[in-house]
C-alpha cells in the first residue's frame, strides 16, 4: 500500500466514523432528516431490526425514539474494512 493509498484510507474511515457520529446526534436531536442523510437511499440493512424494505421503512423505525426523553449511544469495538469504494 502506497503513502497515498494510506492516507486515503485513514480519510475514508474517519469520515465514516463522523457519519456514525451524525447518527447519534440525529436521533438525540430527534432530528429525522439528519439520521436519513446518514443512510443511502439504496440502503440493504443486515441483522438489525426487523426487516426494513426501504430506507423510509427503517427511518420512521428508528422514529420510535420519540417515546424515551432522552437517548444514549455505545460505539464499542468498531471495525471499519473499507475496499476501494464499499466499506463494511
Amino acid at each position: 500500500m502506497s503513502a497515498g493509498d494510506a492516507v486515503q484510507l485513514l480519510i475514508d474511515r474517519d469520515e465514516i466514523h463522523d457519519v456514525v457520529m451524525r447518527y447519534a446526534a440525529g436521533v438525540d436531536g430527534r432530528d429525522m432528516e439528519v439520521v436519513r442523510g446518514c443512510f443511502a437511499p439504496d440502503l440493504e440493512v443486515e441483522g438489525w431490526g426487523g426487516g426494513f424494505a426501504d430506507r423510509d421503512s427503517m427511518i420512521t423505525y428508528i422514529s420510535g425514539v420519540a417515546i424515551f426523553h432522552t437517548t444514549m449511544h455505545m460505539f464499542g469495538n468498531q471495525l471499519i474494512a473499507v475496499d476501494v469504494d464499499t466499506a463494511a
